[in-house]
């Protein structure tokens, strides 16, 4: 969500503005106005907004010393000036300072879209190049500081651990979220996937689809040379990307079916994972294709195996033991050699609750394979 301040004394303008921007597209969101520069002033400190709509005439201090202050203080929102007629010499001259389109008065609804287009290609752009500088670093061992919130407080993380030359760089990014909360994760890339697998149920692959191939090549262009995607969802895109890429991509759900098969040739297999995953038939395929035979539970068990992702794990509940005894009695019932555990946050409960080896978990399969493909010997 793009967020925009408004700041300007013509209440009518305000409320005006304010509609046509949110009615003409929904990226953008005005999360508050102010009537005068001061006050505008202390609500950009405090809400940080990616665009800025200013008067020029306002009391207090007018547009220009507003944008002079915001600078100062090193807010590097967008601005558009708001003129009149008689300012216009005035509002083309602010250019010259930093700001990056104006708007006059009677505002022209046409107008106003076409600026509202390149505010966003803009800032899209800027997102990419900081992506590109951190990514740089990393690759480069460089010290990375981020300041400059380029992530959605609501995204969901999908980890890339990259391979680079004959070692893995596992190097900690720290970046805030909105809320001002701190992470540390490995070298990233967002796919926006809260909703993942409906996506995959509905049939609408379009959207994860390009942005992991953006990714994709993304990190290819800058000198990695093995992609690996630890979440087991977005490996039904992945296998779509693969065949687009100069560099291999070590799959997870391909890597615990041999390693099943060269423990036990030819058995039934248990798939526990999500109901994405499990319709995708991720598992199933990477399984026959070692001449293994897939199991997934059916409709009442699988209830069980959502249960315990969604409403004991996701919401950081432990375990709920009763229930997960009738997801392993099932699997025993089925002749099972092993159970793959094939969603990450069933791997959470096979460390909780020190789950034997007859459970699998990819996560660690992968782990292996990834320090195998480094030149290294996994211990």
């Amino acid at each position: 969500m793009i967020k925009v301040l408004i700041a300007d004394d013509e209440p009518l303008l305000l409320r005006s503005l304010k509609k046509s921007i949110e009615m003409m597209d929904g990226e953008y969101s005005v999360i508050d106005t102010a009537s005068d520069g001061k006050s505008a002033l202390k609500k950009a400190e405090a809400l940080n907004p990616d665009v800025i709509f200013t008067d020029i005439r306002m009391p207090i201090f007018d547009g220009l010393e507003f944008v002079g202050k915001l600078r100062e203080k090193g807010i590097s929102a967008k601005i558009v000036l708001i003129s009149g007629y008689k300012e216009f010499e005035y509002a083309k001259k602010a250019i010259t300072l930093g700001v990056e389109d104006y708007l006059v008065k009677p505002i022209n609804p046409l107008v106003l879209q076409k600026i509202l287009q390149k505010m966003k290609a803009e800032l899209q752009e800027d997102i990419h190049e900081k992506q590109e500088a951190y990514l740089q670093a990393v690759i480069h061992g460089g010290k990375i500081e981020m300041e400059d919130c380029f992530f959605d407080e609501k995204t969901e993380i999908c980890v890339l651990y990259l391979c680079f030359g004959t070692y893995i760089s596992y190097r900690n990014i720290q970046f805030k979220i909105n809320d001002d909360s701190s992470y540390n994760k490995e070298i990233i890339q967002i796919l926006d996937a809260q909703n993942k697998k409906y996506w995959i149920l509905d049939g609408k692959y379009d959207a994860p689809y390009n942005r992991l191939m953006e990714d994709a090549k993304f990190l290819e262009k800058y000198g990695c040379t093995a992609v690996v995607v630890t979440c087991n969802t977005a490996h039904f895109f992945m296998d779509m990307i693969e065949h687009e890429l100069r560099i291999p991509f070590i799959s997870m759900i391909r890597e615990s079916a041999k390693e099943v098969a060269s423990l036990h040739p030819g058995s039934v297999v248990a798939v526990l994972a999500t109901d994405g995953t499990v319709k995708a038939g991720l598992y199933q395929r990477a399984l026959e294709a070692e001449d293994l035979i897939p199991w997934v539970p059916d409709a009442d068990i699988q209830k069980e195996v959502m249960y315990q992702i969604y409403d004991r794990i996701k919401k950081g509940l432990p375990c709920d033991k009763a229930s997960w005894q009738k997801i392993e009695d099932a699997c025993l019932e089925a002749g099972c050699s092993r159970v793959l555990l094939a969603c990450t946050e069933l791997s959470v409960i096979k460390n909780d609750e020190k789950l034997s080896d007859w459970y699998i978990d990819p996560m660690e399969i992968l782990a292996k394979r990834v320090i195998e493909f480094s030149g290294k010997k996994y211990q």
